[in-house]
């Protein structure tokens, strides 16, 4: 079993601990999550759909707290390979609004700008 950041006691992508690093990296984001908590807790998935949705917003603004979070999605991909493609690719990406990966492709990692590319 590799031990790894982001693994879980089974050695799989724990994406509860992949959101919570991009809490951790933008505190702000709590409230985003809050506002939906109803609909989100249990849903690692959507919570990343919802934080790229909020990232979009940030862009005007405060752009500095996106990069952070977008390092954080960059390390997953980096490490995780089909699983971080899955999680950050399938779920965050899928959140973001049409168009708005033009909006944060300058603050993207080339792992996750190769991610957005099939949606610029």
């Amino acid at each position: 079993m590799r031990a790894q950041k982001y693994a879980d006691e089974n050695g799989h992508l724990d994406d509860v601990a992949v959101v919570a690093a991009m809490v951790s990296a933008c505190a702000d984001l709590r409230s985003t999550l809050d506002e939906d908590a109803e609909i989100s807790a249990d849903l690692p998935c959507l919570q990343v759909a919802l934080i790229a949705k909020a990232l979009v917003d940030f862009v005007s603004d405060q752009p500095e707290a996106i990069r952070p979070v977008l390092d954080v999605a960059e390390e997953v991909l980096a490490l995780w390979d089909q699983e971080g493609r899955d999680f950050i690719g399938a779920c965050m990406l899928e959140g973001v609004p049409q168009g708005g990966e033009a909006l944060l492709l300058p603050f993207a990692g080339r792992l996750v700008a190769e991610q957005m590319s099939d949606y610029l």
